[in-house]
């Protein structure tokens, strides 16, 4: 017996789309960060009468191509605030989900450089031991 998400089901109903709090779980970022990328156009989303519901395809295509810092930090028990600045010194580039006007932001690499991420992270804390 294969067990549904409520989220799924959810999903479903709504026309494969999930609330920002829910895109935000799946993309391991922020709220303000997809409400960004939806303005933006990095993700597609349909209009509620509250705010608006990010589609399911649109989710899918973006993991598909980019991963957050975020969740690369996590997963390697790094400071969030120091992967950005081995981007810049290591010339990755990143799409940086920021509100104009405001300093904290998140940012992305594309998925085929989290492996050279990880190399140059390793390689950096190993210059400081």
């Amino acid at each position: 017996m294969v067990r549904v998400q409520a989220g799924d089901e959810r999903a479903r109903a709504n026309g494969d789309t999930r609330t920002i709090a829910e895109a935000a779980r799946q993309l391991e970022c922020n709220t303000k960060s997809v409400r960004r990328l939806v303005e933006l156009g990095w993700l597609r989303a349909t209009p509620t009468p509250k705010a608006f519901r990010v589609t399911e395809e649109s989710i899918a295509e973006f993991k598909k191509r980019y991963v957050s810092l975020l969740s690369i930090a996590r997963t390697t028990n790094t400071a969030s605030w120091a992967l950005p600045h081995l981007c810049n010194r290591y010339n990755l580039s990143m799409l940086v989900a920021g509100q104009p006007g405001k300093k904290s932001s998140q940012a992305f690499i594309r998925a085929e450089q989290r492996q050279e991420l990880l190399c140059l992270r390793s390689k950096a804390e190993g210059a400081i031991s």
